[in-house]
């Protein structure tokens, strides 16, 4: 009797918090049931939730132009010489265009936050991957020097326990 209560409050504990879990699974499958009999609430929650936005991109695409030498020629009279001096003046004008261009995109914010969660769980992923490479990469030289230290007291003739 004096381990049936503890055994029993442990047994209803451990099986609160396993029927306490809510996971991606129920919670998908919540979602499916809900969009297949009411799917205008969803869309309309959707729609509250993640507001479609204008993204507006501005940019400026620079048009280099094309190089044109002008001369321009005019005539000076020197009047202490009595000279009339003829001067050609010559520089290249070159006429460059700037577009302004404007794009206006529809974005769909529940998209991306969905991959950017899926891009959040790869990025963990790939940092726990990197990590048990790292252990196992370890304990393979540790086996390794271990392998190597005790073929050379074997051939020494030293015998470990």
């Amino acid at each position: 009797m004096k381990t049936i209560i503890p055994n029993a409050l442990i047994a209803v504990s451990f099986c609160a918090m396993i029927a306490g879990c809510y996971t991606e699974n129920i919670a998908e499958r919540k979602i499916e049931k809900a969009h297949s009999h009411y799917p205008a609430i969803v869309a309309k929650y959707c729609a509250e939730t993640y507001p479609v936005i204008d993204a507006r991109t501005d940019s400026i695409a620079y048009l280099p132009g094309e190089s044109e030498i002008v001369s321009d020629t005019f005539y000076a009279h020197d009047t202490f010489n009595q000279l009339s001096v003829k001067y050609i003046n010559r520089y290249e004008r070159k006429v460059d265009t700037l577009y302004k261009l404007r794009t206006t995109q529809m974005v769909n914010r529940a998209n991306e936050k969905y991959l950017a969660d899926i891009n959040q769980k790869n990025v963990i992923a790939l940092a726990k991957a990197q990590k048990v490479n790292n252990i196992l990469i370890w304990v393979a030289v540790i086996l390794g020097i271990y392998t190597i230290c005790r073929w050379i007291l074997r051939v020494w003739g030293i015998r470990l326990p």
